[in-house]
């Protein structure tokens, strides 16, 4: 709107402008013609004392008359169109002025402040508001003519402007001003080349928005407290000058000595001195902006001994500095209990390991003993039998030349039963009790013949058992 305001104001006085420069040439001419008149009169008059002759006076006169009235009715001319001219001129004066002041009107009723500069970029037009700024400030406000990067360093030098923010999403840059409220400031170009500045009031934007983030900070403030509530862990924050700044209810239990909380009180407050001390070298560390991760035995406002585990994390501002730090600190009692636990069950199962390994050595050594023990045995084992075979062998060896010996008588006597048995069943048989009695003893001498004949077989064929029993 106020851009559409300027390129009409620009266009009425563009009109003015050629009004003006057409009355100035009327008025010129108009000079001329009564320079031009006046030259003519006055040589008239003048040509009397010359006494011309009459007829020539004559013609000269009517020429001049002609002249004359020419230049009359063409000055008459010039009038009109001079006075129509001055009444277009007045109706364009009372027109631009109309639109000028309907303009200055339109621009004081924004609710906005707002600069018009020209081509040179040089002050011509403020409102009341943008006036209304300065007044306040108590700054003196700018003339029409300053540059405007007069203007800036003036409201920057000044205090007028507080704080300045610009994002390259943004439609134009926010200021926060001296009185408290906030503007945001919008450029626009001209047809020209000049440039309309306009400042609107966004204070109830801002704080509609800011009430709203103050509002999810609030609930998003909440959500943090009840989680870290919860956590099974102490949580703090620790502001550089050492006080803290946040803790949740597991932290202010543990240090809060008395029951009172340890909320804004500095770390010297909060622990013991001898404990303060321990803990500054791991302190001093994180405020030079490295995180540290140690474990400390403390006792607890109830005497109780835990062993806590403790992670110090450094924040950091845009700048880099480090402007507190975060502090976890986890209960590991149980969980140390445990590694001592099982650090005594290691070194017990290492001590009967090593026992239990000393004596499998001592048994391995027994075995090895048994097994040369054995070996050695078995060696005499085996000669025993190498013996016993070579023994075997010259037995039978004996038992074959002593067979050969014994089989010839026993063959002489096989045949002397055998002839006795002819005899007493034979034709030559003589009485009966004689050949049963030469019968009963062949068969008497047979039996045992045949025996001795049969073991002495088996001992030749290796059937050593027999022999011996023989």
């Amino acid at each position: 709107m106020a851009s559409l305001n300027a390129v009409s104001s620009d266009s009425t006085l563009h009109s003015s402008s050629e009004k003006d420069a057409r009355i100035a040439q009327l008025e010129d001419e108009n000079r001329r013609l009564r320079s031009i008149r006046d030259a003519l009169i006055d040589r008239v008059e003048s040509g009397a004392s010359h006494k011309p002759a009459p007829y020539a006076a004559f013609e000269h006169s009517v020429i001049l008359a002609e002249q004359v009235r020419e230049r009359t009715e063409a000055l008459n001319l010039a009038m009109e169109e001079l006075k129509v001219s001055n009444k277009a001129l007045n109706r364009a004066r009372e027109e631009a002025e109309t639109s000028r002041q309907r303009l200055s009107d339109a621009i004081e009723s924004i609710a906005d402040g707002f600069v018009l500069f020209d081509r040179e970029h040089r002050l011509i037009q403020t409102n009341s508001r943008f006036r209304s700024y300065w007044r306040h400030a108590g700054v003196p406000v700018p003339v029409p003519g300053t540059h405007i990067q007069a203007v800036k360093r003036l409201a920057l030098s000044s205090g007028l402007i507080v704080e300045e923010h610009s994002h390259e999403e943004a439609e134009g840059t926010v200021f926060l001003l001296s009185n408290g409220r906030w503007v945001q400031m919008t450029e626009r170009s001209t047809r020209e080349g000049g440039q309309v500045v306009l400042y609107s009031d966004i204070t109830d934007v801002k704080n509609s928005e800011m009430a709203r983030r103050i509002k999810a900070l609030e609930e998003s403030e909440r959500w943090i407290r009840v989680v870290t509530d919860h956590v099974p862990a102490l949580i703090a924050y620790v502001g550089a000058d050492l006080t803290v700044q946040f803790c949740n209810k597991v932290y202010q239990s543990w240090y809060g000595r008395n029951s009172v909380s340890p909320l804004g009180k500095h770390l010297e407050e909060v622990h013991s001195e001898d404990f303060y001390q321990r803990l500054l070298p791991q302190i001093l560390e994180v405020l030079d902006g490295h995180s540290v991760n140690f474990e400390f035995e403390e006792t607890g406002e109830h005497g109780d001994q835990r062993y806590m585990l403790r992670s110090y994390v450094p924040n950091r501002d845009e700048t880099g500095e480090v402007t507190g730090f975060f502090v976890l600190i986890r209960d590991i009692t149980e969980r140390r209990k445990t590694a001592i636990a099982l650090e005594r069950a290691y070194d017990d199962l290492e001590h009967r390991v090593r026992e239990r390994t000393a004596a499998l050595t001592g048994l391995n050594e027994q075995l090895r003993q048994e097994i040369s023990e054995r070996s050695a045995a078995e060696s005499r084992l085996r000669e025993a039998k190498r013996e016993a075979e070579q023994a075997n062998l010259s037995k039978t060896k004996f038992l074959a030349a002593v067979s050969h010996d014994l089989l010839q008588p026993l063959n002489a006597a096989r045949l002397f039963t055998s002839a006795l048995l002819e005899q007493s069943f034979g034709p030559k048989a003589e009485g009966r009790r004689s050949g049963e009695i030469r019968q009963h003893l062949a068969r008497r001498c047979r039996k045992p013949v045949g025996h001795v004949g049969r073991h002495l077989q088996a001992g030749r064929g290796g059937d050593y058992t027999r022999c011996d029993r023989l």
